[in-house]
């Protein structure tokens, strides 16, 4: 089903947790405005880790876009962790939280896999050019930490100036 609307274009960044057990529903409810919202183009998903890690939240949106029947939505890897800090540390005390709560209380069945692939380019590719194309035009959400926008404007600046806002 395509529902492509005449809303303004937007870019989801986002580290969608939902699907992943213990994780927030914030980001997979984001998605969901975004894919029904009239007022919402939404142009593609990219994929940053942060609550979640990289490796669970790709399948997680992937997964989202198939319940939901959007399967034109590109779904786009990004940043597998921070540009500056080791993540290892706040991944090993979130691991333990969720076995301390979630998985101690739960016999949760793992998710089947997607069947929908991900956008063979990157996130910060795929901003650069998706703002390059529709100068002024386009919002990006940043709804998970900012390390894809920070490679896109790493990668060309001048996206500063024709991006038509990033909302954090």
């Amino acid at each position: 089903m395509t529902l492509r609307s005449k809303g303004k274009p937007v870019i989801l960044d986002t580290d969608p947790g939902i699907g992943s057990p213990g994780s927030d529903v914030d980001d997979g409810l984001a998605i969901a405005l975004g894919l029904l919202h009239p007022a919402c183009d939404l142009l593609g998903l990219t994929i940053v880790a942060g609550n979640v890690v990289h490796e669970d939240g790709l399948p997680n949106a992937l997964r989202l876009l198939e319940i939901a029947r959007r399967t034109e939505v590109p779904v786009v890897p990004g940043a597998t962790r921070p540009l500056l800090r080791d993540p290892s540390r706040i991944r090993e005390l979130m691991g333990a939280r969720r076995r301390q709560s979630v998985e101690r209380f739960w016999d949760l069945p793992p998710c089947d896999p997607p069947t929908l692939a991900p956008a063979a380019s990157r996130a910060a590719e795929f901003i650069a050019d998706t703002v390059r194309g529709r100068p002024g035009e386009v919002t990006i959400v940043a709804i998970g930490p900012c390390t894809n926008v920070a490679a896109a404007l790493l990668l060309d600046p001048a996206l500063a100036r024709s991006v038509a806002e990033i909302v954090v």
